[in-house]
């Protein structure tokens, strides 16, 4: 077991992925690097002016502070459907039930259903069919 780990560990550095699990029988293991916190001392400037922000940036705004995101629980291969030719699990504007699968993301040969934590609404999907996700990245953008 102790091999395994540090071959996980090493698979984790190399590639700089930030999340292994692995589950046999009845071990888990769980392995996660966090990104860098930005460097001290980096600031933003206020423009010197303000213009007027139409109506409709207002709006935009809001529905994007209401809007919750899904993030990836782990790191892998995304797949937005179960075979090459079915249809996606979800869309756009899709509403979805508590427990309906939203993806699959592949991990170490072992796919991995990610499920709707509760009732909701597809607003944005963040990613394409085979692209990697990143632990902690964000997959959808949804509403309650």
């Amino acid at each position: 077991m102790e091999d395994k780990l540090r071959l996980l560990a090493k698979v984790l550095k190399e590639y700089g992925l930030t999340g292994i699990s692995l589950e046999e029988a009845e071990v888990k293991i769980h392995l996660e690097k966090t990104p860098p916190a930005k460097a001290p001392g980096a600031f933003f400037s206020l423009p010197q002016s303000i213009e007027k922000v139409p109506e409709e940036a207002h709006a935009e705004q809001a529905t994007q502070e209401a809007s919750e995101q899904i993030l990836a629980p782990l790191a892998g291969i995304y797949y937005s459907r179960p075979a090459p030719n079915a249809r996606p699990f979800v869309r756009e504007g899709a509403s979805v039930k508590a427990g309906d699968i939203l993806c699959i993301i592949e991990s170490m040969k072992i796919m991995n259903e990610i499920k709707a934590p509760r009732d909701l609404t597809v607003i944005k999907i963040r990613k394409r069919d085979e692209e990697v996700a990143q632990y902690n990245e964000p997959l959808f953008e949804v509403t309650p």
